[in-house]
C-alpha cells in the first residue's frame, strides 16, 4: 500500500475480538453504528462472503442520502476484512477505495486498524478536504458507543 494514497483510522475497544468482529460483520449492528454523527445507515443487501456485497444508504437530514457499495475481497474471521468501497455501479475508478480492516487482541480489548487506499494522492486530498478524517473518527466513536451499550 502506498502511504501518500492512504487514510488510516485506529482505535482500541475494551471488548473481545469476537464482539468487535461481529459489529463489523452483522447487518443489524452495522445499521446501528456505521457512519459519522447525524447519519443513519439502511442496508438493502448484505452478503458477507468473498465476492459478496453490502449495499447501503447513508442518510443525513441536512446533507441528503448517499448510496454505498462494499465488495468483499478477503475475509479472515476475527482477523481481517478486505473490500472495495464505492457508490455503486458507475463509480469513477478514481473513487473506488480499497479498504483493509484488521482486528488484533491486545491487553484489555481489541485494536482495530482501518487502512483505506485511494487512487492517488490528489484523491486523498479531495476526501480530506470534505472532512473524511474527522468523519472516520466519528464513525469509530459511534462503534465504541454502540459496543458499550450493546454488550
Amino acid at each position: 500500500m502506498n502511504g501518500d494514497h492512504e487514510l488510516c483510522n485506529e482505535r482500541t475497544y475494551p471488548h473481545p475480538v469476537a464482539a468487535v468482529w461481529s459489529a463489523w460483520t452483522t447487518q443489524s449492528a452495522l445499521d446501528a453504528w456505521w457512519g459519522p454523527d447525524g447519519f443513519s445507515t439502511t442496508t438493502t443487501r448484505f452478503d458477507l462472503r468473498v465476492g459478496g456485497e453490502w449495499r447501503f444508504t447513508m442518510a443525513h437530514a441536512t446533507y441528503g442520502a448517499f448510496p454505498n457499495r462494499v465488495r468483499y475481497l478477503e475475509i479472515e474471521p476475527g482477523v481481517r476484512l478486505q473490500y472495495l468501497h464505492d457508490a455503486g455501479e458507475g463509480s469513477p475508478p478514481e473513487r473506488v477505495m480499497r479498504v483493509e480492516v484488521t482486528f488484533q487482541a491486545v491487553e484489555g480489548g481489541t485494536f482495530v486498524r482501518q487502512r483505506t487506499v485511494l487512487a492517488s494522492a490528489a484523491e486523498v486530498e479531495r476526501v480530506k478536504a470534505f472532512g473524511a478524517v474527522e468523519l472516520g473518527r466519528q464513525t469509530f466513536a459511534r462503534l465504541a458507543a454502540w459496543l458499550a451499550s450493546s454488550l
